[in-house]
């Protein structure tokens, strides 16, 4: 026969089996949820860095279709149009800059902003004083700021090879 004590025993067993499964399996989902949660943001940070990186890369690309096509066209239009391409190489790089200051690496912002200074700079020389100064004048300062921006670019590479390992770390 069952006793009325085997009864409430069995009972306050099974409440209390259900009560540690319940607390167990909140603290798992939390600890799950909070990993997943990081793993997102991990994965976003890594996509903005990757966006950073071809932003830089788009400056590149454009600094040297403008190079091209100033180089080998005399068409007014042409220029012109070059001109358009150093204009959105600036704003490529000014993104970039962004981006990563958005992300919190701010050696890597600080260089992205550097080379967006030279680059304003280099368009000023090119659209605002290029009429304004001799050709050697010209030549000389278009030279020493390609070398700049040339040298500028190169030393990116270190700032985003920590960036991404400090984003790898980052869990």
């Amino acid at each position: 026969m069952t006793t009325a004590i085997e009864i409430v025993d069995t009972a306050v067993k099974i409440g209390l089996g259900s009560v540690i499964t319940g607390i167990s399996g909140y603290f798992h989902l939390k600890a799950k949820n909070r990993h997943e949660i990081t793993s997102s943001n991990l994965a976003k940070d890594k996509e903005i860095l990757k966006e950073t990186i071809l932003k830089i890369e788009h400056t590149t690309e454009l600094i040297t279709l403008f190079l091209y096509s100033a180089a080998s066209n005399e068409n007014i239009k042409d220029i012109e149009k070059s001109k358009v391409k150093l204009a959105e190489a600036i704003v490529a790089s000014g993104s970039a800059s962004a981006l990563s200051n958005m992300l919190g690496l701010t050696e890597l912002s600080s260089r992205d902003h550097t080379l967006d200074l030279t680059m304003i700079e280099f368009y000023e020389l090119v659209v605002v004083k290029g009429n304004e100064m001799s050709i050697a004048e010209a030549d000389n300062s278009f030279n020493a700021l390609l070398k700049k921006i040339n040298s500028q670019g190169e030393e990116l590479r270190p700032y985003i090879t920590s960036a991404y390992r400090k984003l790898s770390n980052k869990k």
